[in-house]
């Protein structure tokens, strides 16, 4: 297992396997997005779960990429944010992903 950045290697040995993502992957053993959740670092993320195969052909893992919603949002925003109108994202579920005034 490798963790980067380093500031979240205190999340190593952490169990995931009950995340929808991961199960996911495991049933189709193809790339997974999640929605937005809350990541055992302590944040909300969405996740994107990339099978890793063994050469024989099995399952051997999944890559995990955490994506914070604000920060890979913010770059499309921020250009925006002297315009006289303000943007905030929510996913269907109801959580704000971005709200500039938050």
């Amino acid at each position: 297992m490798y963790i980067h950045p380093d500031e979240y290697s205190y999340v190593e040995g952490e169990w995931i396997g009950d995340q929808k993502q991961v199960q996911r992957l495991h049933e189709t053993k193809r790339p997974v997005l999640s929605g937005n959740f809350l990541a055992v670092e302590g944040f909300y993320a969405a996740d994107l779960e990339w099978s890793v195969f063994k050469e024989d052909g099995s399952l051997g893992g999944s890559l995990s990429f955490l994506i914070k919603p604000d920060l890979f949002l913010a770059p499309i925003i921020l250009p925006h944010s002297n315009e006289p109108y303000e943007f905030w994202i929510m996913d269907p579920d109801g959580t704000i992903l971005y709200d500039q005034d938050i």
